[in-house]
């Protein structure tokens, strides 16, 4: 999945955390992100993925959550 080697999901969860303050429709752009993120959960390839990710970020373990991440992505593409 793109969004994991691009570090996107990162990023829109770091848009929801700090606000969006220059957006003209903050409430609405903030619930199409989380649609977004939903939608990526939904992945039966990547989904767990993205759910291990909001966990890690919850419990403040980001870093680990990158290179868990990485070594899934790498056994999923092999196989």
């Amino acid at each position: 999945m793109q969004a994991l080697k691009t570090e996107t999901i990162p990023f829109l969860v770091g848009l929801l955390e700090t606000g969006l303050e220059a957006v003209d429709n903050m409430a609405a752009t903030k619930a199409q992100i989380v649609k977004a993120l939903k939608a990526m959960q939904l992945s039966l390839k990547y989904g767990d993925q993205v759910t291990l990710f909001f966990f890690c970020q919850f419990l403040g373990y980001y870093e680990q959550w990158l290179l868990m991440a990485t070594v899934i992505y790498h056994s999923n593409s092999i196989s």
